[in-house]
């Protein structure tokens, strides 16, 4: 009769109940609320078959089927015509015997606690037949009062729509199975899928319900635990995924709770729905107002939402949105939907119910009306559910006609109640309810979700979680749900594509970014890098033409008497302080390789400073040693020992440095750009703009910088000293201290800047690289520029060389006359027979003028009675070079 009438299929699911209740009392009351949308023969039909079944008796096994029909939670109405499809397969192939397996009243948890504490009493106090049974109870808020005390009445619970992790508490839930996942699943999937596309955060909008705020936290707690390395997962190591949570109680009105993260142009652009579709239609509805979709977001949910549930409550007016903004949404954002419940790798492959998942999903889309109820994707699980009991059941009479339930361990644990034909099972049966319980446990079938098999939990085992994406189909304009990927247990928990599939068919305009403000890296200012490059390399010319100078010309007595082998020393300084100026402005993004610039570089422009001052000052001493009380016994200072000085200034300069970098572990770290700190991508991400932080002094112990600055002072100081203490030597090309006092002051200044600017300015790239490396390029060219220019302007003047011994009067003090030629000796060997002769002759010439001043002594004596004590140095007459 109904299938000569289609139009009557709204009633299908409550008619075909009344087709094998076991109450006919219970069955013409529930045709009777069919008669005024049924017709004559229909009735009839019912009615008949409610009281040919007076005769059944106890051929019916009876369970409690609660279902969710609730408007803010989750509607699993949808499951029932699965169900009933169930049923109907299991009596046509006798599943479990004589029995006929059918549930009497359809009870509504309401996703709601205590209606569902409500349903379950009803069932087994208020309601007959005895419950042998419970399917349900239309999801995990439902589930869990119900399956906690469900054992105190020997009845085991099988679930198709509950994901709570807390729920494989075997001590708090004995007799509860579960053909859906548990929600950890879900946390390794959305891991995986986030680290694939490379997204570093994610924000959840968070309904303030136990399923959903435990989805969080273990999701939060998986992170951790992979960024720690406490888990070892493939892919995973090192993850560090910033998870913001956003919970909101109100259920009508969640946008002011989660306003933050919805702005335009958020920091957040992964955002994960994470409540019931009732209540996510409410945030798509502000989104779609506020055009946040693909490219510039992303958003995910669960794979369990019913179907078309962004329209299912325009009708109602429960949203301020149109039906046709919310499709709009859904089409353009590239929705990805995370199914943590199985799927058949091939959907074609027959079940043990002999029917393919291809053909379940045509046979439930004729019978799930939707004027009744509402379409769901658990669907396949229903079915499952069902199908798992009747097996179960059907493995609980074959021990009950061997009369043999060892195998259970159920007899050893004493309980209350005998083994007793299935349709005589009652609420104190405890036997009967462990072997059914026990029957459950080794379920293990091919459903149409593929196999079905418990872990010692009662939750399926399942090795490919799902992902899924909402797109509009070419062909109908409609939206499909289209699966593109999955994640393998066996394989780590690995992202991997469905075939024809890609990153190109997922984000067709590129993946959407995550929200992370970017970091752009400035280096320095093309224009800046060419001068300094410029500049250094005329330097470090100039540099090796002092060099060449300084050799060709060693033999001359005017290069000879300013030591040419300590000048060298200072051209290689200044060579070296050019050489840092390239590496400095040579600036990469590579955190190792600027590393690596920082430490060449201090060391370069440090060691080439303490090169050159090191040697201007061993000149300086050796100056101060020749002219300060000379003897004729005083030891001579050669060319080895101002060496060796310069290379104890250095050394001590280097030990210092060496100390201080071996105490700065961390390599240079990224500071904002404060000459343009942040701007917004075309997506609008913003872009904060950093430079590298280069100079160690920063991060470097603070101690030890004072003492490398201590030390840099100690050695200005001493030159100041040098330099006032030679300052009225007569011989010009041997006395440079109004050049070294100079450069004192210079390179004091430059140190004094470049300290300042480095705590000061500091993040200013260009403007403390502009001020740091010009200072380097002055003091580098203020060496080689005092030392060596004036040399070669005298030598131009004097080819020959001959005239730096000559004072501004033409005559040498006869008191410096042996350190002036022992020093002129040690610079040129081959005249050291002539000169050892000339420094006796002077010898000689000191014992004259002592004796003339004794005899004028005597002569002023005998004359004038007084003794007059005279100055030798005044008393005796200056020689000229010619006497020399």
């Amino acid at each position: 009769v109904i299938s000569q009438r289609p139009h009557s299929r709204v009633h299908y699911s409550v008619l075909y109940r009344t087709l094998t209740l076991r109450n006919p009392v219970e069955s013409l009351a529930t045709c009777a609320r069919l008669a005024t949308a049924m017709d004559t023969a229909l009735k009839t039909a019912a009615i008949l078959s409610a009281l040919t079944l007076c005769c059944a008796g106890n051929d019916t096994l009876s369970f409690s089927l609660i279902v969710s029909f609730g408007q803010e939670g989750f509607n699993s109405s949808g499951s029932v015509p699965a169900v009933d499809l169930a049923l109907e397969h299991i009596k046509e192939q006798s599943v479990v015997g004589r029995y006929v397996l059918n549930y009497t009243t359809l009870r509504d948890s309401e996703c709601n606690r205590g209606k569902s504490l409500d349903a379950f009493f009803r069932e087994v106090h208020l309601s007959q037949p005895v419950k042998i049974a419970i399917i349900g109870c239309g999801c995990s808020v439902a589930t869990e009062p119900v399956a906690e005390i469900s054992h105190q009445w020997n009845i085991s619970q099988v679930s198709f729509a509950s994901a709570l992790s807390t729920l494989s508490d075997r001590s708090r839930f004995k007799n509860f199975f579960r053909v859906y996942p548990t929600v950890d699943n879900f946390a390794f999937a959305l891991l995986s899928t986030l680290e694939h596309y490379g997204w570093k955060r994610i924000v959840f909008l968070t309904q303030n319900e136990n399923l959903f705020t435990m989805l969080v936290a273990g999701f939060q707690t998986l992170v951790r635990a992979v960024a720690s390395n406490a888990i070892n997962i493939c892919c995973f190591e090192g993850t560090n995924i910033t998870v913001l949570n956003r919970p909101f109680q109100n259920t009508t009105n969640p946008i002011p709770d989660i306003e933050d993260v919805l702005e335009e142009n958020g920091n957040y652009r992964v955002l994960y729905l994470n409540s019931y579709s009732a209540v996510a239609r409410h945030i798509i509805c502000e989104a779609a107002k506020r055009n946040l979709t693909y490219p510039h977001y992303v958003w995910i949910t669960f794979g369990w939402y019913p179907i078309q549930w962004w329209t299912q409550a325009v009708s109602k007016n429960t949203v301020n949105c149109t039906e046709s903004q919310l499709q709009s949404f859904i089409e353009n954002s590239r929705f990805i939907l995370v199914r943590q419940f199985p799927t058949p790798d091939d959907e074609s492959s027959i079940t043990t119910a002999q029917i393919s998942a291809l053909e379940f999903d045509e046979l439930y889309e004729e019978r799930s009306p939707n004027s009744t109820f509402v379409q769901v994707t658990v669907g396949r699980l229903a079915y499952n559910a069902v199908w798992t009991l009747a097996l179960a059941l059907n493995r609980t009479m074959g021990m009950i006609s061997r009369n043999d339930i060892n195998e259970t361990g159920c007899e050893e644990k004493g309980l209350e109640g005998a083994l007793v034909p299935l349709h005589e099972f009652s609420y104190d049966n405890g036997l009967m309810g462990c072997v059914i319980r026990w029957s459950l446990e080794q379920t293990d079938f091919d459903g149409v979700t593929g196999r079905v098999k418990f872990d010692s939990f009662g939750t399926i085992v399942i090795q490919r979680i799902r992902i899924l994406q909402y797109r509009k189909s070419t062909e109908s304009g409609e939206v499909e749900i289209v699966r593109y990927g999955y994640v393998d247990k066996t394989s780590g928990f690995q992202f991997t594509y469905e075939d024809m599939e890609s990153d190109q068919t997922v984000f067709p305009d590129g993946i959407p970014p995550d929200g992370t403000p970017s970091k752009i890296i400035h280096s320095f200012h093309p224009a800046l890098v060419a001068t300094y490059y410029i500049l250094a390399t005329l330097g470090i010319c100039c540099a090796i033409g002092c060099l060449l100078f300084n050799f060709i010309f060693r033999k001359k007595k005017l290069i000879r008497l300013t030591s040419p082998k300590i000048n060298y020393l200072i051209a290689v300084g200044a060579m070296l302080m050019y050489a840092s100026v390239y590496i400095g402005v040579n600036s990469t993004t590579d955190q190792t390789l600027n590393h690596v610039r920082c430490i060449l570089e201090t060391w370069f422009y440090l060691m080439g400073y303490l090169l050159a001052v090191g040697s201007i000052l061993a000149k300086m001493w050796r100056v101060y040693h020749i002219f300060h009380n000379p003897t004729p016994k005083k030891m001579n200072l050669t060319d080895c020992h101002l060496i060796i000085m310069v290379l104890l200034v250095a050394g001590v300069g280097a030990v210092l440095v060496v100390i201080r970098s071996a105490t700065l572990h961390n390599p240079p770290s990224l500071v904002e750009d404060k000459e343009d700190s942040e701007g917004r991508t075309a997506l609008g991400i913003m872009e904060n703009y950093c430079v590298w932080q280069c100079y160690e002094s920063l991060t470097a112990p603070f101690y030890l910088d004072v003492m490398i600055y201590i030390y840099l002072a100690v050695l200005e100081i001493v030159g100041i000293v040098l330099a006032f203490q030679t300052r009225k030597v007569k011989i010009p090309m041997l006395n440079d201290s109004k050049f070294v006092a100079a450069l004192i002051y210079i390179s004091s200044l430059i140190l004094i800047v470049l300290l300042l600017i480095t705590f000061v300015v500091s993040g200013y790239l260009n403007t403390i690289s502009g001020v740091f490396y010009g200072g380097i390029l002055i003091l580098a060219s203020c060496f080689l520029g005092l030392i060596f220019v004036p040399k070669i302007i005298r030598l131009y003047q004097d080819p020959d060389g001959e005239i730096f011994t000559a004072s501004q009067n033409g005559t040498f003090q006869s008191g410096t006359v042996r350190a002036v030629l022992t020093l002129q000796r040690k610079e040129d060997d081959p005249l050291a027979t002539l000169q050892k002769k000339i420094e006796e002759q002077g010898l000689v010439i000191q014992e004259k003028e002592k004796r003339i001043g004794e005899l004028e002594q005597e002569l002023s004596v005998s004359k004038n009675g007084v003794i007059h004590r005279a100055d030798d140095e005044k008393s005796s007459p200056p020689l000229s070079e010619r006497d020399l």
